[in-house]
């Protein structure tokens, strides 16, 4: 039997009063990392949880060693990692490549401003499928048509300082809200298309060699939207294959003239919606831009 006293990661000090264990399974750097019962309660990182030369960014988010020498800061960095995820997901999944993508590494202060979820590490912003749409009504009230404008590109945001392991499955998931808009309507289950997104991240984690990022960040996820929804589609993916994922997504999601009538007096002026509204006939959407 081994009586050795484990030695402490960070005060690297003998654990003669207890210790606690991180296995790699947990740690996305596939360490196993053992702390006192002293150090065990000091600050620990945002992203990994090790107490491990723990200190704070300029935001003050909480970062170990590990994870701030393995960050990334600059676009050449970021751009770097979308090229390598577009790759991949061209090649396993058949998603097209859109090399006029444009990728922001945004401080918190700035990021947080934009993305609605406090707990985001990333967004995928697409102008002309979320707000840039237009309508024109004919003087008959019997034809609407609907149109977006494509001069603003499609841009995925990212908060600054993630360590690349952890940036590449983000940019993954974003990339998959892309393909999504894309190829699909709308989902009016948000957990359906978190859930893709995530599984398709979790699975270019595990094609990456960083299978302990697809266990920390997903498996151990238990949010009943983006965990549940990973759980549902991961074990789809994986029995059933990439069809099966294709056709589920196809039956559970709006067509587009769906999505429009159930978004659009949010996007046009009062003044058309309300027409519309006192109208007797419904008019006909007709996705073009207006002839005149």
């Amino acid at each position: 039997m081994d009586n050795t006293i484990p030695i402490c990661a960070n005060c690297r000090k003998p654990c003669v009063g207890g210790y606690y264990t991180y296995s790699w399974k947990t740690d996305i750097w596939k360490r196993e990392l053992i702390f006192c019962s002293d150090c065990h309660t000091k600050p620990h990182c945002k992203i990994c949880g090790s107490r491990k030369d723990v200190a704070p960014l300029r935001d003050g988010r909480m970062y170990c060693g590990m994870c701030r020498w393995n960050g990334v800061y600059t676009i050449d960095q970021g751009r770097s990692y979308l090229v390598a995820a577009q790759k991949m997901l061209s090649e396993r999944f058949e998603f097209p490549i859109d090399p006029t993508l444009i990728i922001k590494i945004l401080p918190s202060e700035i990021f947080y401003q934009n993305s609605k979820e406090r707990k985001a590490l990333g967004y995928y912003y697409g102008n002309k499928f979320y707000n840039d749409w237009h309508f024109i009504l004919t003087g008959d009230n019997r034809t609407l048509y609907v149109w977006q404008e494509d001069a603003v590109k499609d841009e995925i945001h990212i908060l600054d300082g993630l360590p690349y392991p952890v940036f590449f499955n983000v940019v993954a998931h974003e990339l998959s809200h892309s393909y999504l808009r894309r190829h699909f309507g709308a989902f009016p289950s948000k957990k359906l298309e978190e859930g893709f997104c995530e599984a398709i991240a979790a699975a270019c984690s595990a094609f990456n060699g960083n299978p302990e990022v697809t266990e920390c960040l997903h498996f151990l996820n238990l949010d009943p939207v983006y965990g549940d929804g990973f759980r549902m589609i991961y074990d789809m993916l994986l029995k059933q294959g990439w069809k099966a994922v294709m056709a589920y997504l196809q039956k559970n999601s709006q067509t587009k003239e769906e999505y429009v009538w159930a978004n659009i007096y949010n996007w046009m002026s009062d003044e058309m919606a309300e027409k519309i509204r006192q109208s007797p006939v419904k008019p006909q959407l007709k996705f073009e831009k207006y002839p005149g």
